[in-house]
């Protein structure tokens, strides 16, 4: 998560690292996030997520990008994509899990993974009413103006 950083060990796994980039449509994440916390752009750590992007750039290791949306249509695919940009081998574990909560989950698991902690692989993504958060409401707080990459 782009606002979750370790004292010290940023600037060495930045440098070190095999990074890719998830990404999720920003009003696909209210919905869910609005359950648990009042969301803000500073909050769901979109800020953050352009940073280590910008940054990753800037040495020259520009990351992959995955959408969460393609990545639970076609996770075989999307994964097997990911790994070969980033030169690691596919594994057929990666698709599949148990159930249950995990030690690295970290505190914020049992807020954010009761779904997660349910699943045991990949499903196709909710579809939220476009009514859900539409014009005047907090997407406009949230993204104020349109941003066009």
């Amino acid at each position: 998560m782009a606002k979750q950083f370790v004292p010290g060990l940023r600037d060495e796994l930045m440098k070190k690292g095999k990074h890719f980039i998830l990404i999720q449509n920003p009003l696909d994440i209210l919905p869910s996030y609005d359950k648990v916390l009042p969301p803000s752009f500073l909050e769901l750590g979109l800020a953050g997520l352009v940073s280590i992007y910008s940054e990753l750039c800037e040495l020259g290791k520009p990351p992959p990008i995955i959408d969460a949306a393609e990545l639970q249509e076609n996770p075989e695919a999307a994964l097997r994509g990911l790994c070969e940009d980033l030169g690691i081998p596919f594994q057929d574990a990666m698709l599949k899990w148990e159930a249950g909560p995990k030690s690295y989950d970290g505190i914020w698991g049992p807020w954010w993974y009761g779904s997660v902690h349910k699943s045991i692989g990949f499903k196709q993504s909710t579809k939220y009413p476009s009514s859900s958060y539409g014009e005047g409401d907090i997407s406009d707080k949230l993204f104020p103006t349109k941003i066009i990459l």
